[in-house]
């Protein structure tokens, strides 16, 4: 196509916009800048001037009022020129006002309503690439929780805001109070009453296998366990320490520990790893007389009353003071704001029930208070300092109050280590938990496990009908606001 052709397409086109007229039989180019919608006006941004004519406009040029001085295109009368390319933007909301730049209006011209030329054009998204995921280190990521923990731990936080509403809501609400002070006293009444029925009728078994047996065969039936058979391996792996286990049954918190260390039953524990051998050991944290073992126990309950129902456990088979007991119960809740709960629980703990616990302890002598466990990837020293590391369970909690008072050694059960080829294969050998589960069980919870210990746990029965009514109406008494429908 030749240029003139080309020229005079380009000015048919634009033809309508310049030399339309109006109702009045007017001109659109006689009357200024363009009151057509934007819509009409189409998408070009431009006209090509005759070369001879262009005028050079301005701002100040366009914007100023009366009659358009934009010439009007006449046909043939300059080549064809290049238009340039209208640029692409995105309209504005729909009703929003936007301000035309295109030459066909004065610039700081708006008009009401849509942008787009379509009454059902939207306006296109903007494509948003997502971030790509970045891989944290192990060192980095406890970096970044360590950071947000002291975040928590500022004083005036949001999480220490949230914190502290919540508990405010709790002291002062009376049914939760109740619930604290029953829940308290409950879990201490078990501990007490799986006291008195595994060591039932051991005064009159000598023979330490036997006690040893009773006691373990008790203690899973009060757990709801699966018993260990008569004629499993671990009855006979056990039998060098027989004596020993069932004198920390017989005689809790004074076992003589010098006499089996004499013995050779147990062994001052090193950072020396066997591998491929599931080592047993006996920590013990030794008091001098009963009564140190007291204030201990009781700066525990002071500083840990979620975990006091275990301390009142401790302080009745030591024959501590009943008054003293509740005294320490009363102001551990009390400082806390829990005055309702506080009262409740010293009434439910009964002077008659507390003083019969009594194990007539030597005041004198020394005590110890022990723990049980095992390693297989680790040792038995080692054990022990990644303990002190941990804060929410009873050893580390109880160890880190002591302070540098605490006198602690880790013994080695010497002849009682185990096979493990693999350090997973406590989990498909059930002799590795069951010989865990035996010692801890022989302390009849005069110890800071946190948990009867063994693995695997799957070995779980279920209550029987008459327990399982008891269970419901406790949940029903202690927590009224559950709606249980599905029993």
């Amino acid at each position: 196509m030749s240029a003139r052709k080309q020229q005079t397409s380009i000015n048919a086109f634009f033809r309508p916009l310049h030399a339309s007229t109006g109702m009045d039989g007017t001109k659109e180019g006689e009357l200024g800048p363009s009151k057509r919608s934007a819509s009409a006006q189409g998408s070009k941004t431009d006209v090509n001037l005759p070369a001879k004519k262009k005028l050079k406009t301005t701002m100040g040029q366009e914007s100023q009022a009366g009659t358009s001085k934009r010439p009007v295109d006449r046909v043939g009368t300059t080549p064809a020129q290049k238009k340039p390319k209208a640029k692409a933007t995105c309209p504005p909301a729909k009703g929003k006002k936007r301000i035309l730049t295109n030459s066909l209006n004065s610039p700081g011209q708006t008009v009401e309503g849509d942008s787009t030329s379509g009454a059902d054009s939207k306006p296109e998204k903007e494509v948003q690439i997502p971030r790509k995921k970045t891989c944290l280190t192990n060192e980095q990521r406890e970096r970044r929780n360590e950071k947000a923990r002291d975040n928590r731990a500022k004083p005036g936080s949001t999480y220490q805001l949230r914190m502290t509403r919540e508990r405010d809501e709790l002291r002062t609400d009376p049914r939760r109070n109740t619930d604290i002070a029953a829940v308290l006293s409950d879990i201490f009444w078990c501990y007490a009453a799986r006291f008195e029925t595994v060591r039932q009728g051991i005064d009159g078994i000598t023979n330490s296998t036997d006690v040893v047996k009773s006691i373990v065969k008790k203690s899973r039936q009060y757990d709801h366990m699966a018993p260990i058979p008569d004629d499993s391996a671990v009855w006979t792996h056990l039998q060098p320490t027989m004596d020993l286990l069932a004198e920390c049954t017989t005689n809790p918190f004074q076992f003589d520990v010098d006499h089996w260390v004499a013995e050779g039953v147990l062994v001052e524990a090193n950072h020396t790893i066997h591998n491929h051998i599931a080592e047993y050991y006996l920590r013990v944290i030794t008091f001098a007389n009963s009564r140190a073992l007291c204030d201990a126990i009781l700066k525990y309950i002071a500083t840990f009353p979620a975990d006091m129902s275990v301390a009142i456990f401790w302080l009745a088979l030591l024959g501590h003071p009943a008054d003293d007991i509740k005294a320490a119960v009363r102001s551990s809740l009390t400082s806390r704001g829990y005055v309702l709960a506080a009262t409740e629980l010293v009434a439910l703990l009964s002077e008659d029930n507390l003083e019969s616990l009594n194990l007539g302890i030597k005041p004198n002598a020394p005590v110890y208070l022990p723990y049980a466990g095992f390693t297989i990837a680790s040792s038995p020293r080692a054990r022990l300092d990644a303990d002190q590391l941990d804060d929410c369970r009873c050893f580390p909690n109880f160890f880190d109050l002591l302070g540098s008072e605490a006198s602690v050694i880790s013994y080695r059960f010497s002849r009682l280590d185990y096979p493990a080829p693999t350090p997973l294969c406590y989990r498909t050998d059930p002799i590795i938990g069951h010989i865990e589960s035996i010692c801890i069980d022989m302390l009849c919870g005069v110890t800071l496990n946190s948990r009867r210990g063994g693995i695997p746990d799957s070995e779980y029965l279920p209550p029987t009908k008459a327990e399982h009514e008891c269970i419901w109406i406790w949940i029903r008494t202690c927590f009224p606001r559950i709606q249980v429908n599905d029993r």
